[in-house]
């Protein structure tokens, strides 16, 4: 028998395992199962077998044996046993055989023939009831119905003690649709079908009449009894029924569309399905809420999904994911319900753009679902013709919607860039390291939602924040007019407004298409700090692509072609940064690393200042993005600076001051007036601050930041860093000699040693501080004392105009007189010649005015006083100006015979008159050890025995007579004679001889000035220290006496004859006795 449904029963004798065997004495009740002993469910295809009950003659215990599998059954304790799983053999009718025995009695024994049964299956009587169900599938042209036939336990049985076959027949109308032994019939389209099960002993005719596409006529005539009417008269079998079965499997199906024009139709002919994407089918709860995904599919070439197989009830389609740059629903007028759109609408509904999509609850219901007249467009045939397994086509056509189709609208995006405009152009300069984006800013879109799109109904729809390249995106949108603003960032509070910029929308990439907001739109931050553009409108396919995004963010919309087109990355905008860095290089004359209020502590002119950004954003400022020169007072300025980390670097440092000073270096303390130079290169090498963070709002006020260039960031005090300062040691220095000019010849003559430095003179250096540099501006700045070769020395000044001024030595009052003095009272570089002036003697001598600059300064011979005291840069140093000063003092007076060797020359003896040619030398004790070596001067006694030597300057000298005249070869020994001994007494011999003839010297004996002897005008020589210094500046009383040696005498005779000459032969010209003779000297004054 078969059980259909609540169809009724068709029963056969049940043969009992004794009628068969009447020595056994084991009797099993049992049977087939779709569930394990814990309640687990058998798989579709798999059953268990039950043993209810074991009893006999001996009472157990009994060993139950299946396939294989013993179990013990003990009466009174054991309720039942469970074997398996078994698959399915396939065979009408099969059975499981379970056999007892028992310990007790070897020779009791039984069984039990169980017949199989069809588990896992649902249908729609019931988990493994019969009845007829369908089969989920997503294939149009796959029927999807199924009847399952399942017999009543200890009915029909095969391979058993009966020997019969049991067959399922599958009718539709008269003909057999399918065979089998299962009972489970497959792959049937929508109609009313009758179960038959035939049931034969092997050898009977039957097989020939049960294939599929025969009729089912013959075997019913063969079972009536009535001869004749059927080829199987006479046939052993018997033909159990159940009334008709109806199969009725609904579908739902449709199209997934662009909707280009997002009019929620689908436009066959200018619009196409999607393939290849995702649909979902889910049943509902009974709340109407979305319940469980039972199905997924994708849709085909055209665009179609399908969902067959389908019980009645209420459903939702779902499409998860938006197709690839297709990411709104279309937008409907109202939205869709069941059955309520004509074909080829979009059935969609979405929270929000790139959201999953679904259908509204569909409700389907046998024989109730639209017909041709509705379905009529693309995806509506899907339903119409099935193919059958016996190659017939079924409309199940009443059993399908096929209206529900997902339209979905084309991306339109809007997005671009905000860049910093640092030079106010209005475009982003790509190629500038600083006109990059701005991130986290807060970008606001507006949509017009009037009806008219005329503006009137601007609202916020989103808001966004710039990347870390500046970048935003607005995508899903749909068509219509929208409005960007953003609202300026604290480091770029200023709009562009350069010719670039452009509100309208113009499709120009890479310009600032913002004007500050005046009129306050819903959502808008109210106040002057949002940029907004103008009105954007966005149109499907006709948006900017390629070349006309090939600025930064131009690329946003290039996922492919349509979303390309179908997006705006144009509207930039252009923010000005208030950001800046800037100070001083300035000279760091006592290189204590700060900047000093005074004269020579003030700015470098025309230093290169490179600014560096640290772009990548490593911490490490590598990316030059500024160059400035400082201007007149040293100071610089990078200005429209965003936030960042920076590094100032002076790439070529001052040549005339090539060293940074050392203190405070390197910090970013923002200390201002403090360098924060590093030079780790060493002198001459670049010089570089440490990284400065730049934010926005934290830098130092005016009122910190109060010195030079402090004030260049006014206009943004806050935003700018005015403390980064460099000082620099200045390398440049004036010096040289200040010497005795003996000869007054206006330079230093090196060959003579009475042209030797002056020590001890102080020297004051001047700074010109007027503009013209004329000299009319001198400050004091510094002075030194000439060391002991007579050398100063200016080092560490910067360029500019100096004087120098040299006070007059107290020996030599009296400046060089110069042979031009236009030459060399102007910045001559020449070395030992004189470049001072005097107003009158006594005065400081001053140079004339000094320009000094860096690499141009002269290379004097190393053999010059004070040449290499610049060695160090050598062109950075005037070592030429030099002052001459001629030399005041004098030595002199008289050599004299002294005829009575008393040591003084007496005045009135005639014969103690002063030696003429005679020649005097003049030796200086030029090291200081006492001995008087160098020849200084030469000089020959005048007619009345004078010498002089002037012009002198202060030291320590001997007097030297290096041959006495013939006529007084022997230096006085009298008793009033002081040999070598100055005593500043005038008159008095000073000569120290060793043996007559010799040289006559004098001790050696200091020359200081306006310390020498005033001596009396009437004495020989005295006066010629009148002239020059002045008689305090001369010493003229180092005279040297000499015994003459000469003599005059003979004969007084008488001359008889008168003739002039005495005749000793005559007796009468003898000599006469006691005849006074004087002797007399004639003295010739200067007319002779």
């Amino acid at each position: 028998m078969i059980v259909i449904g609540l169809l009724s029963l068709c029963s056969v004798s049940n043969l009992s395992a004794q009628e068969i065997n009447d020595t056994l004495i084991i009797n099993l009740e049992g049977q087939a199962i779709c569930a394990d002993m814990s309640g687990a469910a058998a798989m579709q295809g798999q059953y268990y077998v039950r043993i209810d009950t074991v009893f006999g003659d001996p009472v157990g215990p009994y060993i139950v044996t299946i396939g294989g599998e013993n179990q013990t059954y003990t009466t009174g304790t054991t309720t039942e046993l469970i074997f398996g799983p078994f698959a399915h053999s396939g065979s009408g009718g099969a059975v499981q055989t379970a056999n007892a025995t028992t310990a007790s009695d070897p020779d009791a024994q039984g069984f039990v023939e169980v017949p199989e049964l069809l588990c896992g299956i649902v249908t729609d009587n019931g988990l493994n009831a019969s009845g007829p169900f369908c089969e989920l599938g997503t294939d149009p042209s796959a029927p999807t119905g199924n009847i399952l036939a399942q017999s009543a336990p200890g009915t029909f049985q095969t391979g058993g003690t009966s020997g019969q076959v049991q067959v399922y027949l599958l009718v539709r109308d008269t003909f057999i649709v399918q065979s089998n032994m299962s009972g489970l019939f497959t792959g049937l389209s929508s109609d009313t079908f009758t179960v038959y099960a035939v049931n034969y002993r092997e050898g009977e005719p039957l097989p020939d009449f049960i294939d599929p596409g025969q009729s089912i006529n013959p075997i019913l005539n063969g079972v009536d009894m009535t001869a004749g009417n059927s080829p199987l008269d006479g046939a052993c079998y018997t033909v159990c029924s159940a009334p008709p079965v109806a199969v009725n499997c609904l579908s739902i199906g449709s199209t997934v569309f662009m909707d280009d024009n997002n009019d929620a139709m689908f436009d066959m002919a200018n619009e196409d399905g999607i393939p290849g994407i995702q649909v979902d089918l889910y049943t509902t709860s009974a709340s109407g809420m979305v319940d469980s995904l039972i199905a997924t599919t994708t849709t085909d070439a055209n665009g179609n999904y399908f969902f067959g197989g389908l019980p009645e009830g209420d459903y939702v389609v779902s499409v998860p994911m938006t197709p690839e740059g297709l990411p709104n629903s279309s937008t409907n007028a109202t939205p869709p319900m069941d059955n309520d759109a004509a074909d080829n609408t979009d059935y969609g509904i979405q929270n929000a753009p790139g959201d999953t999509t679904n259908s509204p609850i569909i409700s389907l219901m046998i024989q109730m679902e639209p017909a041709n007249d509705i379905e009529m467009d693309n995806g509506s045939d899907q339903d119409d013709n099935v193919n059958n397994l016996d190659g017939t086509m079924s409309d199940d056509e009443l059993n399908g919607n096929m209206l529900i189709d997902f339209g979905f609208a084309p991306s339109l995006s809007i997005g671009s860039t905000v860049f910093y405009d640092v030079d106010n152009s209005g475009d982003q300069d790509e190629g500038d390291p600083l006109e990059g984006g701005v991130a986290d800013v807060q970008v606001l879109l507006y949509q017009d939602t009037s009806t008219a799109m005329d503006g009137s109904g601007f609202v916020l729809v989103d808001s966004t924040i710039t990347d870390m390249d500046g970048n935003y995106l607005f995508d899903t949108l749909n068509a219509g007019n929208y409005q960007v603003a953003i609202l300026l960032p604290d480091d770029a509070p200023v709009p562009s407004t350069g010719a670039a910029v452009m509100s309208a929308d113009d499709n120009t990439d890479g310009n600032s298409d913002g004007i500050t907001a005046i009129e306050v739109i819903p959502g808008m931050p109210a106040g002057g700090d949002t940029l907004l553009s103008g009105t954007v409108m966005l149109m499907v396919g006709e948006e900017p692509t390629g070349n006309g995004e090939s600025f930064q963010g131009g690329d946003q919309d290039d996922e492919n072609i349509t979303t390309d087109a179908n997006g705006n990355m144009t509207i930039d905008f252009g923010v000005v940064p208030t950001n800046s860095i800037g100070s001083t290089v300035f000279f760091d004359m006592d290189n204590d690393g700060m900047q000093d209020n005074n004269t020579q502590e003030v700015g470098i002119e025309g230093i290169e200042v490179v600014l560096l950004a640290d772009i990548d954003g490593d911490g490490i400022p590598e990316t030059p993005v500024d160059t400035v020169t400082t201007d007149m007072d040293g100071n610089y300025f990078f200005g429209n600076l965003p936030d960042g980390t920076y590094e100032v670097t002076i790439p070529m440092v001052p040549a005339d001051a090539n060293t940074s000073s050392t203190p405070n270096e390197g910090d970013d303390l923002q200390d201002d007036n403090i360098q924060n130079g590093v030079q780790a290169g060493g002198p001459g090498a670049p010089v570089t601050s440490g990284p400065i963070e730049l934010m926005a709002g934290t830098e130092n006020l005016d009122a910190n930041e109060p010195n030079s260039g402090g004030m260049q960031d006014a206009d943004f005090d806050a935003n700018g860093d005015m403390t980064v300062d460099f000082g620099f040691t200045p390398m440049l220095s004036i010096g040289s000699t200040v010497f005795y000019d003996q000869d007054d010849s206006g330079e230093q003559d090196l060959g003579s040693p009475l042209e030797a430095g002056i020590e001890g003179i102080e020297v004051v250096l001047f700074q010109d501080t007027s503009a013209a540099g004329d000299g009319s501006g001198l400050v004091a700045i510094d002075s030194v004392d000439t060391d002991a070769d007579g050398n100063y020395f200016f080092g560490m000044l910067s360029p500019g105009n100096y004087v120098v001024g040299v006070a007059a030595p107290a020996d030599a009052q009296t400046s060089s007189t110069d042979a031009d003095p236009a030459i060399t009272m102007g910045d001559n570089q020449t070395d030992l010649d004189d470049n001072g002036t005097q107003a009158m003697a006594g005065d400081t001598a001053y140079s004339g005015v000094i320009t000094l600059m860096a690499g141009t300064e002269p290379v004097e011979d190393a053999g010059n006083p004070g040449a290499d005291q610049d060695n160090d840069i050598e062109m950075n140093g005037d070592m030429t100006i030099d002052f001459g000063f001629i030399p005041d003092l004098s030595i002199g007076s008289t050599v004299f015979y002294d005829p009575n060797d008393d040591g003084v020359q007496d005045l009135t003896d005639p014969l103690e008159g002063g030696i003429a040619g005679v020649v005097v030398e003049l030796y200086s004790d030029l090291d200081g050890d006492g001995v008087a070596e160098t020849l200084v001067g030469t000089d020959t006694t005048d007619a009345e025995g004078n010498y002089f030597f002037d012009m002198l300057p202060e030291g320590d000298y001997q007097v030297v007579i290096p041959t006495p005249d013939a006529s007084a070869p022997s230096s006085s020994t009298g008793t009033n004679e002081v040999a070598g001994n100055d005593t500043d007494t005038d008159l008095d011999d000073n000569g120290d001889q060793a043996n007559s003839g010799d040289q006559v010297s004098s001790n050696v004996f200091p020359l200081t000035a306006d310390n020498q002897p005033i001596e009396d005008a009437a004495n020989p020589g005295a006066s010629q220290d009148t002239i020059g210094g002045g008689d305090a500046d001369g010493n003229m009383t180092v005279d040297f006496g000499f015994v003459p040696n000469l003599s005059i005498g003979s004969t007084v005779f008488y001359d008889v004859d008168g003739d002039g000459v005495q005749e000793p032969s005559n007796p009468l010209e003898d000599g006469i006795d006691s005849i006074e003779v004087v002797l007399a000297i004639v003295l010739e004054d200067v007319n002779g």
